[in-house]
């Protein structure tokens, strides 16, 4: 039997923590055009990181993803659950496409170029800005969305109608599939934290959110 070691599973819960922020800010930005500045700016600033020393420097630090491991907490309580319909589902659409992307190899290569040519622009502009998401939302466009299927967001028609929100929610989707790619390059598979002890899961999440406290 393989049994998934505490660094390991640290990793993991880590960047599946950072794909469920990415779907829990899409679902608020669809339904209210609201965001959290900084827990946008930890999604977006993981999308750059691509050869980072350790899953930590991913997102900088571990409490940036204050809201990807609370969320986290609540998906694994049945009574929660119910409530996260929406962010459940743009976690594994995410997943999904991530694992379609893994055998397009052309489109990683245009998304990897595209990243990098937009890198030196943060030198003078904030990963919140403006002129980034519009470019991330032109490469998710030009890539992940021509996946099948693609995913559909949902939410208030007015303000997904507002050229910003339909731009930051791109960019979110990108980096949602970013740390998609990090979860399974750290062992991550689709239903591993359901067959785990649940309790085990839960111990490293609250362990995570310690600092936070």
């Amino acid at each position: 039997m393989n049994v998934t070691s505490n660094a390991d599973l640290r990793n993991q819960v880590i960047a599946f923590a950072g794909v469920l922020q990415s779907a829990v800010l899409v679902d608020k930005l669809a339904r209210t055009g609201q965001w959290h500045q900084a827990s946008y700016e930890t999604c977006i600033h993981s999308i750059f990181q691509q050869n980072p020393k350790n899953t930590d420097a991913v997102y900088g630090e571990v409490s940036s993803l204050y809201i990807g491991l609370t969320t986290f907490r609540k998906l694994l309580d049945s009574k929660e659950r119910n409530k996260l319909r929406a962010v459940f589902k743009y976690c594994f659409g995410l997943i999904r496409l991530e694992r379609q992307l893994s055998k397009q190899s052309k489109i990683l290569t245009t998304i990897g170029n595209g990243i990098q040519q937009l890198s030196p622009q943060l030198e003078e502009l904030s990963v919140s800005d403006p002129f980034i998401s519009e470019q991330l939302s032109k490469l998710y466009q030009k890539t992940a969305s021509n996946l099948k299927p693609p995913i559909q967001v949902m939410g208030d028609q007015h303000t997904l109608q507002r050229t910003s929100v339909q731009q930051q929610v791109r960019a979110l989707l990108l980096a949602g599939i970013r740390s998609a790619i990090l979860w399974r390059q750290v062992g991550g598979r689709p239903w591993r934290f359901v067959l785990m002890p649940k309790g085990r899961v839960i111990k490293m999440i609250d362990h995570l959110l310690q600092p936070v406290h």
